[in-house]
């Protein structure tokens, strides 16, 4: 959606400057409550301050040095293809798995979990990032039946099954992140997606083949 995100400074702070374009307003103005309701806790991005011209959206936030996307490329690009769950990939998936846990608490459903979404910080903590697709939920009601948000090949079945058939896909719950986090977890400890190439995935996921 036309995203940039730059390495700034606000009051002597490091900071990424994520700059959205006007026309996605809704998505920031969505991702600055949620982070602000999220906020302080060491495993979801930090939200610091936000400003506007007359084309952009900028939001400061936690300064992260890679996706985990690109500290898990290169990881085994070093080390070949042999599986690492090793103390590093504990402890990523222990700091993953904390930040969905908080935001669930919150009730919020990320609903869009991908190596990509997640930040490793300047101390090799990840965090959650990019909470633009996310949902929050009111009172005791903790699932949905309207949007279809995510990523192609990290989407639950129930996600891939409504964009399909809405009538007859079940209703979506936070289990949508869950589905993600398993898949995030092999992903960490092998450097492959867990349901094969990306243009096989989605049938792979619905048939739950590997």
């Amino acid at each position: 959606m036309g995203t940039v995100v730059f390495e700034g400074s606000l009051g002597g702070r490091k900071v990424a400057v994520k700059r959205l374009l006007k026309e996605f307003f809704t998505f920031a103005e969505r991702e600055v409550s949620l982070l602000l309701e999220s906020d302080e806790h060491p495993n979801v991005v930090r939200y610091y301050a936000k400003e506007e011209d007359n084309d952009f959206v900028y939001l400061a936030l936690t300064y992260c040095k890679c996706s985990l996307g690109d500290f898990v490329q290169e990881r085994f690009r070093d080390a070949g293809s042999v599986a690492q769950v090793d103390a590093i990939a504990i402890q990523l998936m222990f700091d993953i798995a904390a930040g969905i846990a908080h935001i669930h608490k919150l009730k919020i459903v990320h609903r869009d979990i991908k190596p990509q979404n997640i930040l490793i910080d300047v101390n090799g903590r990840a965090r959650i990032s990019d909470m633009g697709l996310a949902k929050k939920f009111q009172g005791d009601n903790f699932s949905y039946s309207i949007g279809n948000a995510g990523s192609a090949g990290w989407q639950a079945p129930e996600i891939i099954m409504r964009a399909k058939s809405p009538q007859s896909a079940p209703e979506l719950t936070p289990a949508v992140d869950i589905f993600a986090l398993g898949c995030i977890f092999f992903y960490v400890t092998t450097g492959e997606h867990p349901f094969g190439d990306k243009m096989d995935r989605d049938a792979n996921i619905l048939a739950g083949h590997r």
